[in-house]
Order: C-alpha cells, then structure tokens, then sequence
C-alpha cells in the first residue's frame, strides 16, 4: 500500500510547511483511509460509494469512542473546474452532533482531515472554506465566500463607524465615504476570496469612487486599515 504525507501551513503563507504525522491513501473503490499516531491501524476516512440511508462512523483520536451519522440526502455539487461530484448531506444519528457533509474528491464541511475531530466534538469552529488542485480553486464554500481569514485584529464596519458604501451590491461603480467616521484611517483594499488585490489607496480624502466594471461578479473584502495597525472589514458582493 502506497501512502502519501499530509502537510499543512497557516494562512497564505507557503513558504512554511509542517508534516502533520497523518498519513492518507486512496484505494479503487473510491475510499480514502488516514493512517497516525492516534490509531494503531488505519481509519476509513471517506466511502464516497454510500447511499441515502448507509450509516458513517468517525472515531475520536485514539478511538476510544465512535460518532455515527447517517447518509439523508445525495446531491449533485458542480465545482468551479466544470466538474460534477456527489455531495452527502450527513446527519447526526443521536442528535449530539453538528450535521455536516461531504463532496467526492473534496472532504468534509469540517475540513479535509477533520470529519473525526468534527464529528466527534461538541462546538467545533472549523470548517471547510476552499479547496486547490495543482494550484488552481475547484471548490468555494458558498457560506463563507472568501478562501482566507487574515489573523489580526479585525472587525466588521458596523453603524457606530459611520462609513457608507453604496450601492450594495455593486456593479460597475462603487462609492465610499469616510467624512462621518470618527475614525482616521491609512488605507483602503478590495480584495476577493483568493486574496488577490482589485483595488488599494492610502487614505488621502474622505470620499472615493471606484470604477470596478473590470471586477469579475463575485464576493470581495473591503479592508480598511487604521493608523493603529487595526482593520475594518466588510463582504461586498459584485454582481
């Protein structure tokens, strides 16, 4: 048996990766298996052959305790390559856990090793935002919009602030004005769910207009940023 090694980094940065111990491979039923330190022997990671009613079972690190779920709806999912791949809506057998799905040749809504995690612990924060093959996006969340979460000391625009950004959503012109804001601010970005940067200004005068008739329609990230080294974001919506 042929395994391969799972590495991770954190945010964009891939410059840094770190083996992650874990181990996974995929035979020719469409199965994939994990193989680590937690588990003497591998674990069935995903049966991608399942059908409405077939049970799922995901085992806690060390598997002292399994979280069954029950397969109550199979969908179509086209990702953003063209392709079509099931979907499986799972549902908590007992009820104690949060429901979740997964999508052939993506992963879990929990994230692409975390169905055991996941599944098995109560309030678990991460989910599945984005996934890359070769380097190119085949699969968007579409509850999240964006594929990252910048790790600083950020909040969303809210009234207090006093910004206004019409029209919303936007098509070719977009409009911000700051001259109501208690706030002083440095600069300003748009950005989209790749992180890459449609639009950035540093802060010279309250009001801007922004042509954005070249943004492709789709979900961006306003940012802006304070002389403080703090950021105001807002999800904008391109159509």
């Amino acid at each position: 048996m042929v395994y391969k090694n799972v590495w991770r980094t954190f945010g964009r940065d891939t410059s840094h990766f770190y083996l992650m111990g874990t181990l996974i491979r995929e035979d020719s039923l469409n199965r994939v298996f994990r193989k680590d330190e937690h588990f003497q022997e591998e674990q069935l990671l995903y049966d991608f052959n399942k059908e409405i009613g077939d049970t799922i079972s995901y085992f806690s690190d060390g598997g002292s305790f399994s979280c069954d779920y029950i397969v109550v709806e199979i969908d179509t999912l086209e990702l953003l390559n063209g392709q079509e791949k099931r979907k499986f809506l799972l549902q908590s057998i007992d009820n104690r856990f949060e429901n979740s799905f997964i999508v052939d040749g993506v992963g879990s809504s929990f994230g692409f090793l975390n169905p055991f995690e996941g599944g098995c612990t109560f309030d678990y924060n991460a989910v599945l935002m984005c996934m890359y093959e070769d380097g190119v996006q085949i699969f968007q969340n579409p509850d999240e919009g964006i594929c990252y979460y910048y790790r600083v000391s950020t909040k969303e625009i809210s009234k207090s602030d006093n910004i206004k950004i019409s029209p919303i959503p936007f098509e070719n012109e977009l409009s911000i004005d700051l001259s109501n804001s208690p706030q002083e601010y440095q600069s300003i970005e748009i950005f989209n769910g790749e992180g890459k940067v449609y639009w950035k200004r540093e802060v010279s005068m309250n009001s801007f207009s922004i042509e954005t008739e070249s943004f492709p329609p789709g979900i961006y990230l306003l940012r802006l940023r304070t002389y403080k080294g703090e950021f105001k974001t807002q999800r904008i919506l391109k159509i």
